[in-house]
C-alpha cells in the first residue's frame, strides 16, 4: 500500500485480517462493521495479502501498519523491493493528488491500482499509461463501480448487448460522475464517440454518443441529495438499481480480483486509450460548456 487515507484502509480489509479497534480509531465504526456484516471476517482476497506500506507521513504509514501488521518502508525505494503489485490511493483533493509521486514504481516495472483519474494531471496519466505499456506494466485506472455491471444485466442472459443505460447521482464530474463513467463503460462494451453539456445551472445532463447507435445518459445534480439510481436496457429487457452503498463491497472485491489478474496476465484491466478517452470526456463536462456536441473519436 503507498499512501494512507481512509481508502487505504477499506482496501487493505480485502487483503489482510485488521485489528478492529484500530480500525476504529484511524477509519471509524462503520468501516470496521461493514466488513463484518458483509464478509464475516473472511479475507476474501487470500491468495494476494499486504506485505509493506509506505507514505511520506510516517506517522499514518506506521497507524495503517499496526491495523493491518504489515511493516512500515521507510523509502519509496526500500517498499519497491521485491513487491508484485502496488496500490496507490488518491484524494479527493489536495497537494497529495499526484501521478507523478508513483513514477519511479512504473519505471521498476510494477503493476500499480491507481484508484482515480485526476483530471488536472490527465498529460501525466498519459505519460505513465505510455511507460506502462512500453514496460508491460499494467495500470489498473478504475473505480469499483465498473464491477457493479452485473447488477443491471438480465439474469438469465449477462451477455445481452446494452443499448442504453441512463445514470443519476449528486456530484459533479470529477466526483461520482467519473464512477458512473466507469459503470456506463463496463455496461456498453464499446467507445463512446461524442458527448453533449445539456445541463444548466443546476446540474450537468450528459448525453454520451457510443458505437453501434447506442448512448446513455450521466444527469449529476449539484447542490442537492439525490438517490444514485443506474439503469440499463436492450432490445426487449431493461434493468435499473439503487446505488445505496450496500453494492460497494461486492464491486471494490471484484475490482482488487481484476488487479490480481492484471499482475498475472501483465494486461490492464481497461485499455490506455479508453481510459484517456474517458479523461477527456469528464475535462469537457468539467468544462460546462453547455449546448455543444464535442467528438471523442
Amino acid at each position: 500500500m503507498c499512501r494512507v487515507d481512509g481508502r487505504s484502509y477499506w482496501f487493505g480489509g480485502y487483503f489482510g485480517a485488521f485489528d478492529r479497534r484500530l480500525m476504529i480509531e484511524h477509519a471509524g465504526a462503520a468501516r470496521a462493521d461493514r466488513f463484518d456484516e458483509t464478509l464475516g471476517g473472511r479475507v476474501p482476497l487470500a491468495g494476494a495479502r499486504l506485505v509493506s506500506v509506505y507514505d511520506d507521513d510516517r506517522a499514518a504509514a506506521e497507524a495503517f501498519g499496526a491495523t493491518f501488521d504489515v511493516p512500515v518502508a521507510a523509502t519509496l525505494e526500500e517498499f519497491a523491493e521485491g513487491m508484485d503489485g502496488v496500490i496507490v490511493p488518491f484524494p479527493a483533493g489536495g497537494d497529495a493528488r499526484d501521478y507523478r509521486a508513483v513514477a519511479p514504481l512504473v519505471e521498476r516495472g510494477i503493476p500499480l491500482f491507481l484508484d482515480r483519474i485526476i483530471l488536472e494531471q490527465a498529460d501525466v496519466l498519459r505519460g505513465l499509461l505510455a511507460e506502462g505499456q512500453d514496460r508491460g506494466v499494467p495500470l489498473h485506472v478504475t473505480c469499483f463501480m465498473r464491477y457493479l455491471d452485473e447488477c443491471l444485466r438480465p439474469a438469465d442472459d449477462a451477455g445481452a448487448p446494452v443499448r442504453w443505460v441512463t445514470a443519476t447521482a449528486s456530484g459533479d464530474p470529477v466526483g461520482y460522475g467519473a464512477d458512473l463513467l466507469d459503470l456506463i463503460d463496463a455496461l456498453m462494451g464499446c467507445r463512446p464517440v461524442s458527448v453533449i453539456n445539456v445541463g444548466d445551472d443546476g446540474g450537468d445532463v450528459l448525453r454520451i454518443g457510443y458505437e453501434r447507435g447506442r448512448h446513455a445518459i450521466l444527469q449529476l445534480i449539484r447542490d442537492t441529495h439525490v438517490p444514485m439510481v443506474v439503469a440499463a436496457g436492450g432490445a426487449d429487457w431493461h434493468r435499473s438499481v439503487e446505488l445505496d452503498g450496500s453494492q460497494f463491497h461486492r464491486g471494490a472485491m471484484r475490482q482488487f480480483e481484476a488487479f490480481v489478474r492484471a499482475m498475472d496476465t501483465r494486461e490492464p484491466p481497461v485499455a490506455a486509450d479508453r481510459i484517456l478517452t474517458h479523461a477527456n470526456l469528464l475535462r469537457f463536462a468539467e468544462s460546462r460548456r453547455i449546448g455543444v456536441v464535442h467528438s471523442l473519436s
